[in-house]
């Protein structure tokens, strides 16, 4: 049996044995079960176009089918008697066309429902009693019957794609086509309804999972792009768009080489569409001539079948981790705040340079004087610039073969390849005349300066360390020999400034002194305690040095955070005098000198006896002088101001004993 015999002999299987077979010529090749004379009529009434059609009590139904490459037409029939199984005369001729198709139709008459087939009753629960029965909306929810209706008279010119929910409660999304004519008579509508649901939901989850996919590729660092298998761009996302400089919409489906311009290190260009699974660098070069340096990693997309789909390219910028890069290779031989070479990076460059061809190799280290003061005084924020500016000037006085690095804290360090001792001493004399001229906070009453020490070594067996521990102990004799001209040089800047910027005078300050003097001959000090009160009176407000000037100033009353801020110079005048070692026994009384007999001064509260004497006496001297003098915010009181303001505070602001003992030497 051939292939041909064999699939007739399966339609036999299907259609009960009765049916002929004619090819696309209208030539009877097969038979079974039907007399010759209706098959003869049969072939008389086959077209291209014919599906079914009646020959007295027999209906004919043709169906086409293609088997290798030729064209068949397989012809069944039925009596139809066989099929009388309504009472209408059209359901007959039709109903069995329908019973058992794979969507939902439903057939009205004069707008009553006469069919429905299986499919339809399946779908909306209905029993072989009622599908043919129960009216045509009964099976939607009342709120869905008007866009049913709506619906299915609309079908009648274009189908309709509609979302209705069941009275079950289950909700489906239907397309609708009807079709309206007279049969007989009586007006016919057949409707067709296919259930589209599960479709749709494939495709909004198609639609969801794109737009996923499509955020995701959106949120991420690298510039994607998705090629399709003939190479056409059909995805481009945001950060693609930076690095080639291109707008998605102008690129897509366009084919990638026209798009994307990569070059390999000798700006030749790569052909993208050659490259399987593999990672390069390059260069992208776009058309306003803005190269990037780009790291690109191509990935293939192949079926199941190892069929070629299309391709991801990744793009990452490594000019900006070639930029991270240096930077973090920079700061690891750099010091972040002077900007100058760091330790880490002079140690490694004393084992290049420490050879024979560099000697002779000399060391300078510096110590940087007044830092501390400064950081007390002024902040940290002072300090650093002092820093900054002290680099600066080191790299200005040094030779560019020279390398500089901050050796830690307030401490340099400069390694000169080929310089003797004479070159040495040139070099610290132009350092020092520098930090003479250039740095300079003497507004502020500091004027910083650099201890130098240095070593050389001319010899090949000694050893660098050597050389290093020989400039730094030349570097801390030179500290200890200026010490006191530093600290003795700044007092007295300091004093200048401070009769500069308040209303602190050399005048008020001796008056204060005599005042004070007469009173604490009271009390027996001693010539210590004597040189201590010398000391307090001329420097007990040197922490005004370190209050803005818009405050010390300011001709009206101080708001509550401007007094906040002025009562910091008790603290700020306690940490100068603490720096400098001929200050350290004023330190605390200069603390003190705000502290008020009740407890209620400033900065510690301490109240009547555990404030000191001395910071006691001059609390009222003080005050006086102040009250009887002019000030920036008010003129000179009268002495019998002063005097009864004095006696009103005593025992609450200022001690008694010492208010009698002053006032006793007044009168």
């Amino acid at each position: 049996m051939n292939k041909l015999d064999s699939l007739f002999k399966s339609f036999s299987e299907v259609i009960n044995d009765r049916f002929a077979i004619f090819d696309d010529l209208n030539k009877l090749i097969y038979v079974s079960n039907i007399e010759q004379e209706i098959i003869k009529k049969i072939k008389m009434k086959i077209t291209h176009n014919f599906e079914t059609a009646y020959e007295g009590n027999i209906m004919l139904i043709v169906k086409t089918f293609l088997f290798e490459g030729k064209q068949y037409k397989v012809v069944s029939c039925k009596s139809i008697e066989e099929q009388i199984r309504f009472e209408d005369p059209f359901l007959n001729r039709v109903a069995f066309l329908y019973d058992d198709a794979p969507y939902s139709i439903g057939i009205t008459k004069n707008g009553e429902v006469i069919y429905r087939n299986n499919f339809t009753a399946d779908l909306i629960s209905l029993s072989y009693e009622e599908k043919n029965t129960k009216p045509l909306f009964e099976s939607v929810i009342d709120r869905d019957k008007p866009l049913l209706a709506k619906a299915i008279e609309e079908s009648l010119r274009l189908p309709q794609d509609i979302y209705v929910t069941l009275v079950s409660g289950v909700q489906i999304y239907i397309t609708i086509s009807s079709n309206e004519f007279m049969y007989l008579g009586e007006k016919y509508k057949i409707i067709t309804i296919t259930d589209l649901s599960e479709m749709k939901r494939s495709e909004v989850k198609a639609i969801t999972e794109k737009d996923y996919l499509d955020r995701t590729l959106e949120s991420i660092s690298e510039g994607i792009i998705l090629l399709d298998y003939d190479y056409k761009i059909t995805l481009f996302n945001s950060v693609a768009e930076s690095l080639l400089s291109k707008n998605k919409l102008q690129v897509l489906y366009k084919k990638i080489n026209d798009v994307l311009v990569f070059t390999d290190d000798n700006f030749k260009q790569i052909d993208i569409t050659n490259i399987e699974d593999r990672t390069i660098e390059g260069f992208s070069i776009s058309e306003d001539g803005l190269m990037r340096n780009l790291k690109l990693s191509i990935s293939s997309i192949t079926s199941i079948e190892k069929q070629h789909l299309g391709k991801v390219l990744v793009l990452t910028d490594l000019s900006e981790t070639k930029r991270r890069e240096e930077e973090i290779l920079y700061l690891s031989y750099h010091d972040v705040l002077t900007g100058i070479y760091n330790r880490t990076f002079f140690e490694e460059e004393i084992k290049r340079l420490d050879t024979v061809r560099s000697l002779p190799l000399a060391v300078i280290m510096g110590d940087l004087n007044g830092l501390k003061l400064t950081n007390d005084v002024f902040g940290h924020h002072t300090g650093d610039e002092l820093l900054r500016k002290s680099a600066e000037i080191l790299k200005q006085a040094t030779r560019s073969e020279d390398i500089l690095a901050r050796w830690g804290g307030d401490e340099f360090i400069i390694l000169l390849p080929n310089t003797n001792d004479e070159s040495v001493h040139m070099i610290m004399d132009r350092i020092n005349r520098k930090f003479g001229t250039e740095l300079s906070v003497s507004k502020r009453g500091i004027s910083p300066s650099i201890s130098l020490g240095f070593g050389v070594k001319e010899l090949e067996g000694t050893e660098i360390d050597e050389v290093i521990s020989i400039a730094e102990k030349n570097m801390y004799k030179q500290k200890m020999l200026s010490k006191e001209s530093v600290y003795s040089g700044a007092v007295t800047s300091m004093k200048t400034v401070l009769f500069e910027k308040s209303n602190e005078t050399e005048e008020h300050t001796n008056r204060l002194y005599k005042m004070c003097k007469v009173v604490a001959e009271k009390y027996n000090i001693t010539t210590e305690e004597h040189n201590e009160l010398e000391l307090l009176c001329m420097l007990h407000d040197i922490g005004k040095i370190g209050i803005d000037d818009s405050i010390l100033k300011k001709p009206g009353p101080l708001n509550e955070l401007e007094w906040i801020e002025m009562k910091r110079h008790s603290e700020i005048g306690f940490r100068i005098a603490q720096a400098i070692p001929e200050l350290k026994t004023v330190a605390l009384l200069i603390l003190y000198h705000h502290e008020k007999f009740d407890g209620s001064g400033y900065p510690k509260q301490l109240k009547a006896y555990d404030i000191p004497l001395l910071s006691r006496i001059i609390c009222v001297a003080d005050a006086y002088d102040a009250m009887t003098n002019d000030r920036v915010y008010r003129k000179a009181l009268s002495k019998t101001v002063a005097i009864n303001e004095l006696k009103q505070n005593s025992g609450t602001q200022f001690d008694p004993e010492v208010v009698k003992i002053f006032l006793s030497t007044i009168k």
